[in-house]
């Protein structure tokens, strides 16, 4: 007996001494002694006691078999996690930790109770008795192939032929159906009908697992009051009401009784004498201008009022306001001479009311032969800055950078063009126009900087914009050009698109750029593409020169001279009918009258017995289309004047007859009113009858108030057209006259560059025959030359064929031609027998 309590107690004994050190030992050890056995069966169980006491979650079994996982599975609903395990002391370590490692951050483990632990170990799905996993998985291959929807009842094609559509819809040729009284019935089958298919379990069964009573789980300790504000921090700001006011609504000291309010005394102060304003009516102008606003604040109006504008804007007290409506209701009919000049009489007045806003309308829209009176009538207001709103500033230093530059005021264009802001519309226009500013106050270098930039930037937000694009093109090659930085002049020439009207001019000048970089055939190539049908209507004499020099430059004289041929035979008549048509009929009028002729007729039709050529190039200038465009707008101003009186006339008709319907309405009205004395049903609705003959009478009023301010607007409007027709012929008078001072000046120009390349035509001429000349020297002498890849002078064609055409052209292929011409010069070819001597 001794000796097996002494043994209990030393099992005890071990089991305790090993509780309190690092347990590695999850299941007992299956293989070993039977003391080995004893001593891990004992460590394991003093290992669950411990935990159960100290509230540690259960430990999971890592031999735990598949079956039991799966069991698992199906009664908590949730796979088992797999928990990290450390290592023993006794077993190696795969990793030496770091002497110089810090210890790894445990968080705090959740507090665990019996509770909750028992609440988590509960099923909430059991599978009944009877259901096994194989019929589980028929289950599953059952719904894979069962069928949602089921044939109830099958369905029918139908009898009637129909034609059908390649997608397989039928379709009627109402071309063939015949007339008939009786429509045959037309019968289509009918569709299939289906029902739902009902799906079963089979023999598999799932149940609800019945959990034990649920029972209150732990909650957190509250906070106290100190821990709370400890957590918080800074205390909470209070917030007042408005003005930072805080309500105090209690009491001081006592409280309020009923002899306390008793002791109130109110002191009543007496009320001073009242004396009324002597009362102004309005006058009569002053009503007018009252109706006036009342309908422009509504909105589309401005025919019905811009008579009574007019007749107001004659007296002195209602002037500046009325001519500010005025100008605006003119702006917004594309009245654009009446609209400047009723603004700018507010803008050069500087008024304080609507100045700032007849400002911003001025220069929302500026039409192009206004921007240089916009500059000099802003150039003569003291401090119109003071009238440049925020969001008409960039809009207003634009059109004030253009009218200087019209003006020849760089400088001053300059400084404008630089407020534009990044970001606006007029942006980039604003900084070419900077740099053509520094260009013309001799700024070269600064110039081509400010283009330079403007490029990199248009191409990096690539801008679709071609016109800014184009002339920025242009301008950077003609002063690389002028730099004799040929190879960058060629690449801005390429960039000018094909659609704009600079390309022609801008081919031109690349052949030139490509004759100073010795690039012959690229140059003969691009002229010949001038010289292809697209362009029989352009006026190009320049391109024979260039095509001429870079055929002599390659010592192609047939070709060179055969060319200068062309020049003469186009050009030489066209100057001498230009030259006599300007001696006779050069006034600007004149002209005029016959490039309007050339517009209204055919394109390919002389004028005047001047080649369409001549007349087709003076039409197509910037300038002078710009001023036509102004002509067109006036003709335009000048038909709404008559639109805008018929509108009002049949305003006035349809006002009338309301008018003439209400009277109406109100006379019956009326008479309803005096046979209700007699009449018992008209009397129990005289309140309805008194109420719709107030309403009758008051639109009656309203209707002829219309009609009396229509009146006056239309005698008034009547005025204002006289007035505004006289001034829109003065300035179409003018324009006119400038339009045709600027044709004459391009009628002029073109006649000295025609005079100009035909007298060169003489010098080339002598270039080639002295050239063919040294050429043939050279050859008597012994010299070898290339193929020039001709049929012989000598072979004569069995067959005459007339043929003026010598190509073969597609439209996109025009500006990029190369000539196939050798270069056969004696030098070009002792440059190359001597390449081939040093390369061998």
């Amino acid at each position: 007996m001794k000796s097996r309590m002494s043994k209990l107690v030393f099992v005890l004994a071990l089991g305790t001494a090993t509780a309190h050190a690092a347990f590695t030992e999850t299941a007992p050890v299956q293989n070993g002694s039977a003391w080995q056995k004893i001593t891990s069966t004992v460590k394991v169980k003093v290992k669950e006691w411990w935990d159960y006491w100290h509230g540690a979650p259960a430990p999971v079994n890592p031999q735990a078999q598949p079956q039991q996982v799966a069991n698992k599975i199906i009664g908590n609903g949730v796979a088992p996690q797999p928990q990290p395990q450390t290592p023993s002391p006794g077993q190696p370590q795969t990793q030496p930790p770091s002497p110089a490692a810090k210890p790894a951050i445990v968080p705090p483990k959740p507090v665990v109770n019996e509770e909750n632990q028992a609440l988590r170990k509960q099923r909430v799905f059991e599978r009944e008795k009877g259901s096994s996993l194989k019929d589980i998985q028929a289950l599953h291959e059952s719904v894979k192939s069962a069928p949602v929807f089921k044939v109830a009842k099958p369905g029918r094609a139908g009898t009637s032929k129909l034609a059908r559509s390649k997608e397989g819809v039928p379709v009627a040729d109402f071309k063939k159906v015949k007339v008939t009284r009786i429509v045959p019935a037309l019968d289509i089958g009918t569709e299939q009908l289906i029902s739902r298919e009902d799906f079963t379990m089979g023999q598999v069964s799932f149940g609800v697992g019945r959990p034990s009573d649920l029972k209150k789980l732990p909650s957190p300790q509250a906070l106290s009051t100190a821990e709370f504000n400890k957590a918080l921090g800074a205390p909470v700001e209070k917030i007042y009401g408005p003005k930072n006011l805080q309500a105090n609504i209690r009491t001081v000291g006592k409280l309020v009784s009923m002899e306390t309010i008793q002791k109130i005394t109110y002191s009543i102060k007496e009320a001073s004498e009242v004396t009324p304003l002597p009362y102004k009516p309005l006058t009569e102008d002053q009503l007018k201008m009252v109706a006036a606003l009342i309908l422009f604040e509504r909105g589309n109006h401005c025919h019905m009022i811009m008579g009574l504008f007019h007749q107001l804007a004659q007296m002195e007290k209602t002037k500046m306001e009325a001519n500010y409506h005025l100008g605006a209701c003119a702006d917004s009919l594309k009245m654009d001479q009446v609209a400047f000049d009723r603004l700018s009489q507010v803008v050069a007045a500087e008024d304080k009311e609507f100045g700032a806003q007849a400002l911003e309308l001025l220069a929302k829209d500026l039409p192009l032969i206004y921007e240089k009176d916009f500059y000099h009538l802003l150039k003569g207001v003291k401090s119109f800055k003071n009238l440049v709103t925020e969001s008409a500033q960039d809009a207003v230093a634009y059109r004030m950078a253009k009218g200087a530059y019209r003006a020849g005021d760089y400088k001053t264009s300059s400084n404008y063009a630089s407020r534009v802001n990044s970001g606006t519309e007029f942006y980039d226009d604003a900084r070419f126009l900077s740099a053509m500013n520094s260009f013309a106050l001799g700024e070269k270098a600064g110039a081509l900087k400010k283009l330079q930039e403007l490029s990199a930037s248009l191409e990096a937000r690539k801008v679709q914009d071609k016109n800014i694009r184009a002339l920025v093109a242009v301008n950077l090659a003609r002063m690389y050009f002028a730099q004799k930085k040929y190879d960058k002049a060629h690449e801005q020439y390429m960039q000018v698109p094909k659609d704009h009207a600079l390309w022609v001019q801008a081919l031109i000048e690349q052949g030139w750029t490509q004759l100073a970089l010795e690039d012959y055939s690229g140059a003969i190539g691009n002229m010949y593409s001038l010289h292809s049908p697209y362009f029989k209507a352009v006026f190009q004499p320049e391109s024979f020169v260039v095509r001429t020099i870079g055929y002599l430059n390659i010592c192609q004289y047939g070709d060179a001279y055969k060319t200068l041929t062309w020049l003469e035979k186009d050009y030489r008549e066209a100057y001498d009918r230009t030259s006599h048509y300007m001696e006779s009929k050069g006034q600007p009028l004149s002209v005029y009258g016959s490039v309007k002729s050339y517009i209204k007729g055919k394109s390919s039709e002389n004028v005047d017995g001047v080649p369409y050529q001549i007349w087709r190039e003076m039409a197509r200038r910037k300038d002078f289309l710009n001023l036509q465009t102004a002509l067109n707008d006036k003709q335009d101003e000048a038909r709404r004047y008559d639109g805008i009186n018929e509108k009002i006339k049949t305003e006035k008709a349809g006002i009338r007859w309301h008018a003439e319907q209400s009277k109406r309405r109100f006379d019956q009205f009326k008479a309803q009113l005096s046979k209700a004395k007699a009449d018992k049903t008209l009397a129990e609705n005289r309140d309805e009858i008194e109420q719709s003959l107030r309403r009758e009478r008051d639109m009656t009023i309203g209707f002829r108030f219309q009609l009396s301010v229509l009146e006056q607007s239309r005698q008034g409007f009547l005025d204002f057209q006289a007035k505004a027709q006289k001034k829109l012929d003065t300035e179409t008078a003018g324009l006119t006259m400038k339009a045709g001072e600027c044709l004459v000046r391009h009628a002029k120009h073109m006649k000295e560059e025609m005079a100009r390349v035909l007298e060169n035509n003489e010098f080339l001429r002598y270039e080639v025959f002295s050239g063919s000349g040294e050429n043939i020297r050279y050859q008597v002498a012994g010299g070898k030359v290339g193929q020039a890849n001709r049929v012989p002078a000598s072979i004569k064609p069995t067959k005459m064929m007339n043929w003026n055409f010598d190509g073969e052209f597609w439209e996109d292929e025009i500006g990029s031609y190369r000539s196939s011409l050798q270069n056969v010069c004696p030098s070009a070819m002792n440059r190359t027998a001597k390449t081939i001597e040093d390369e061998n």
